[in-house]
């Protein structure tokens, strides 16, 4: 039963994202420092061509969720609200890019591979309605909240590579309409 969750619970998580910001403690890069591109390109490893980057972030997730299954031979049905809450996510990711002629004749930056680590410091589930009784999905909400480290474990890589697809698709329209000379004039 946990299973069916958890798989549909992938399905819709990405669809109601919402960042609560980053801590006071993370300095980002201003774009009035004059030095940003020396910040900026802390990311970058021209040699390598990759990019990388590494963010600390509170996520609130807000879904829907539908669950169907058996418990031995009983079946069960329950559907709701669900929030999860993903305190102090430290985010890895890289992406490796190759130069390709684009379609405007200049040289562009394609990403052919990419990657995605991370480390939650603390998950917290909340499901509405389990099971249709206020007393079981009292209980099953604290369960998941005992066992959030196993669940994030299970669920938390294909959830990732679901985000960094998903980063890499936007920064990737991106990086076919500007050129290379535009991203690292000489």
């Amino acid at each position: 039963m946990l299973a069916i969750f958890l798989l549909l619970l992938e399905v819709e998580l990405l669809k109601n994202v919402e960042s609560l910001g980053l801590p006071e403690y993370i300095k980002s890069c201003s774009r009035n420092d004059p030095k940003l591109n020396e910040c900026a390109l802390q990311s970058f490893d021209l040699n390598k061509k990759l990019i990388s980057a590494d963010a600390l972030v509170n996520l609130d997730v807000k879904c829907q969720y539908d669950l169907s299954g058996k418990i031995l031979l009983v079946p069960i049905k329950s559907n709701g609200d669900a929030s999860i809450k993903l305190k102090n996510t430290m985010l890895h990711i890289r992406m490796w890019y190759e130069h390709v002629e684009g379609d405007d004749g200049n040289i562009h930056w394609k990403i052919y591979k990419h990657d995605i680590k991370y480390d939650v410091e603390r998950a917290i589930f909340r499901l509405e309605n389990l099971l249709n009784d206020k007393n079981i999905g009292d209980q099953v909400n604290k369960l998941l909240n005992e066992m959030w480290q196993e669940i994030v474990a299970d669920v938390g890589p294909s959830i990732c590579n679901s985000l960094s697809a998903a980063v890499v698709k936007n920064l990737g329209v991106l990086l076919e309409q500007v050129s290379y000379d535009e991203l690292m004039p000489e």
